[in-house]
């Protein structure tokens, strides 16, 4: 987190421009509306908050990959499964 302030306790703000062709702002405005965004810039702060500090690790981004695929090569059971395999009560 920034420790520059604007004398008020709150970040300083300040503009960054960026050029980006035409067809990725149309698709960053399709997104920014889609997602509930009250405008462009939020979205591209929260965008560049994410990148800048993820909320996951590398590692647990690797490991949620691993489920995801796991789930998808057929490798999981139910809850449901999983109790009566191991011999559990509701």
């Amino acid at each position: 987190m920034s420790t520059d302030t604007d004398g008020n306790g709150s970040p300083e703000m300040v503009k960054l421009d960026v050029k980006v062709t035409k067809q990725r702002k149309e698709e960053i405005d399709r997104m920014w509306r889609e997602e509930g965004y009250p405008n462009r810039s939020e979205f591209i702060r929260d965008v560049l908050r994410d990148a800048t500090n993820p909320m996951l690790t590398a590692d647990a981004l690797r490991q949620l990959a691993e489920g995801v695929e796991d789930v998808e090569q057929g490798r999981t059971v139910s809850l449901d499964e999983a109790k009566e395999r191991l011999g559990l009560d509701e």
